[in-house]
């Protein structure tokens, strides 16, 4: 009988630490109808399934308990739509012609603020590259024209990579801060410690910095740097190294 309650309680506090999380959402976009949503998350460079379901009725909905936040991602077939924070709580999402998100917890709610920050900036963009013809044709220098197009080019370039930056380092010490660093930062095949990356590293708590993620791509960032050098070494210099 005691051996029975001893388990039974470390039961509840295993089962306890777990988070259940609840998703209902609305799908209205054409053709969506009837397809099947997959919620999958990222295990060393494999994606892993979660859970599906279907969408009727342009609605559908997916729950289950996840041991820890984690960043999973919206799926139909082999498409990523959308990202998307487990953790304890429900989340509403929103798939249509004006707008994917999600909301209703604190981690999706910061994310999807940023994100529509982010889009907004892209806007900016985008308007300035369609406008970029008509102005030049309408100014009496092209030079000129073509100069101020680039100065409004960096311009938002800049505010984007603040923007970026600011967010990372605000979420460092939960599951946004490594996996926007790394969709920033590590689509790369050759990793370097750019002067961004090293303000970013600098800054970050210990909790960061050992994001497997994370310390995998610095520690490749710095031997690419080291083999840079080595290269860039004259071999004069190397001999003298040598004997001294």
């Amino acid at each position: 009988m005691r051996t029975f309650f001893y388990f039974f309680s470390i039961l509840i506090i295993a089962t306890s630490c777990k988070q259940d999380y609840k998703i209902e959402g609305s799908a209205t976009i054409l053709g969506l109808e009837g397809k099947k949503l997959f919620l999958r998350t990222l295990q060393e460079n494999k994606w892993v399934d979660l859970d599906s379901t279907d969408i009727v009725h342009c609605e559908f909905k997916m729950k289950g308990k996840v041991d820890s936040t984690i960043m999973a991602f919206l799926f139909l077939d082999h498409q990523q739509i959308m990202p998307i924070v487990l953790e304890k709580g429900n989340v509403a999402v929103t798939i249509d012609n004006k707008d994917i998100s999600a909301h209703g917890t604190l981690l999706n709610n910061t994310l999807y603020e940023f994100i529509k920050i982010k889009n907004n900036i892209e806007f900016e963009y985008e308007e300035l590259n369609r406008n970029r013809t008509r102005r030049m044709m309408e100014s009496s220098s092209i030079r000129d024209a073509h100069n101020q197009y680039m100065e409004q080019v960096h311009n938002l370039e800049r505010k984007m990579q603040r923007l970026t930056d600011s967010f990372i380092q605000q979420n460092y010490e939960n599951v946004l801060g490594p996996n926007f660093f790394m969709s920033s930062y590590g689509n790369t095949n050759f990793p370097l410690l750019t002067p961004e990356i090293k303000s970013i590293m600098d800054k970050a708590p210990d909790v960061f910095k050992n994001n497997s993620q994370v310390k995998y791509f610095i520690s490749k960032a710095r031997e690419n740097a080291y083999h840079i050098n080595s290269e860039n070494t004259p071999r004069s210099m190397e001999h003298n190294t040598i004997l001294h």
